[in-house]
């Protein structure tokens, strides 16, 4: 039975953390107990990577802090209900506290489950923290199923402490990929390591390996981050060079096309007091739209205005449905305040209805994906959302046994890995199956060497 210590305590931060878990979420200013959990969920403890799995595998974890004790399940419940509700937790200390909520809670999920697969686990530890960086791997190894770390595994990870931090990073992107046979992790390495960032080591760090160790201070949404997948391999299987370096992925793809054309950054502040972050991300989306309509002049304007929906969009609305099959309702809210017609008489968004149901639906779920994103053009045409960090000349590339098309930037006889993409065109297999259905896909695919 695992026995945690948080050290002495004077205040009534236990009292109050039992009684928050009946905090009525529809008027939290009637509760003004958050300064005591807000110190208690501020602890470091609630950092440290190793807690992963002594919690999550201990029968029955007590947590003690100066003369009280809770039962860790209790602590984890109130964590779920705060983290559930955590857009309406009020205080300056909000943010500092919220990093604890979240790991409890997801530490609370794992102990729901028996085993993780690497990927889950990998993507776990980004906002836990390590004083050995190599531990970020090694912390949450024995939450995997057992076969998984058998000798006859070829998805098993050896802790190796004195292996360099790249190469364990990378073996564990490419343990994940081969465990899983998909490259959907492949999403998640922009977003948690900026490949602009100035880490230690960047230049010759693998781009297409997770960079657990480096925090920037935003993450990006992967693209079809939740409950369900896009099918942009067209039902072709992941397909790796066997034996390959550590350093190199080597992955059987086709090139779909070239970007002629890249957007400035899309950003937009959060936390806007004057006008609220709805009524702040439609000057933004009509800005980028702006754009758009200037860099594909010969463009319908009615077809690309719903192309650009889907686009900033990624497909799929604040809460990660799927919207392509049935986008209606976001091409309601577009019609609303992004039509040409529209903007020749409203050029801000401070005429907007600001409670419009369709407007909000629609600048929701380009909030959620579009954030520190660009919109990028390619030479046929397409319209596509990349990260930040896409140039002109760089590829967008289907790589079998991933769900989503992603942009390569080539470099000698290798690529470097720039990003996961939504282009609408591809999303769903279509270029793979017409390739296929042509007879010209053995042709065109080719081993994509990325480094």
């Amino acid at each position: 039975m695992p026995s945690l210590w948080k050290g002495p305590s004077s205040s009534l931060e236990h009292d109050r953390l039992l009684k928050s878990s009946s905090v009525p979420f529809n008027d939290v200013s009637m509760y003004t107990n958050w300064p005591s959990i807000y110190s208690f969920f501020s602890d470091r403890w609630f950092t440290r990577a190793w807690i992963i799995q002594e919690i999550a595998l201990g029968q029955q974890a007590v947590c003690y802090q100066g003369r009280s004790s809770t039962s860790w399940n209790e602590i984890a419940t109130v964590a779920t209900l705060l983290y559930k509700h955590r857009h309406k937790i009020p205080g300056s200390r909000r943010e500092e506290a919220l990093r604890g909520i979240e790991n409890v809670a997801q530490i609370w999920s794992l102990g729901q489950r028996t085993t993780q697969s690497l990927t889950s686990l990998l993507l776990l530890t980004y906002t836990f923290n390590c004083t050995v960086p190599q531990d970020l791997v090694f912390a949450t190894l024995g939450l995997r199923h057992r076969t998984a770390q058998t000798s006859g595994s070829a998805s098993r990870i050896t802790p190796a402490y004195n292996e360099p931090l790249q190469e364990v990073y990378a073996k564990a992107t490419k343990a994940a990929i081969i465990e899983s046979q998909s490259l959907g992790i492949l999403k998640h390495a922009h977003s948690l390591r900026p490949i602009d960032r100035d880490c230690q080591g960047g230049a010759t760090f693998p781009s297409w390996a997770l960079r657990l160790d480096c925090r920037s201070q935003y993450r990006v949404h992967p693209i079809s981050y939740r409950g369900f997948r896009f099918n942009a391999h067209g039902g072709a299987p992941l397909t790796l060079w066997p034996n390959e370096s550590s350093k190199v992925l080597r992955v059987m793809g086709v090139r779909f096309d070239v970007v002629t054309n890249v957007s400035p950054q899309i950003q937009w502040q959060t936390q806007s007091q004057e006008r609220g972050e709805i009524m702040t991300a439609a000057d933004v989306v009509r800005e980028t739209y702006q754009w758009a309509v200037g860099a594909l002049r010969s463009r319908d304007e009615d077809r690309l205005v719903r192309n650009f929906a889907l686009t900033m969009a990624a497909g799929q609305d604040a809460d990660g449905r799927n919207i392509m099959s049935a986008p209606k309702r976001l091409h309601a809210g577009m019609d609303k305040f992004l039509m040409p017609k529209k903007l020749e008489t409203q050029k801000t968004a401070a005429t907007l209805p600001p409670n419009d149901p369709d407007i909000v639906y629609t600048l929701s779920a380009m909030i959620k994906s579009a954030h520190h994103r660009t919109v990028f053009v390619t030479r046929s045409g397409s319209l596509g959302l990349g990260t930040e960090n896409v140039h002109v000349n760089d590829v967008v590339c289907v790589l079998f046994g991933g769900s989503v098309p992603f942009v390569l930037r080539p470099e000698g006889h290798f690529w470097r890995f720039v990003g996961d993409a939504f282009v609408e065109e591809i999303m769903d297999g279509h270029y793979v199956r017409t390739l296929h259905g042509r007879g010209l896909l053995d042709g065109e695919k080719q081993w994509i060497k990325i480094r």
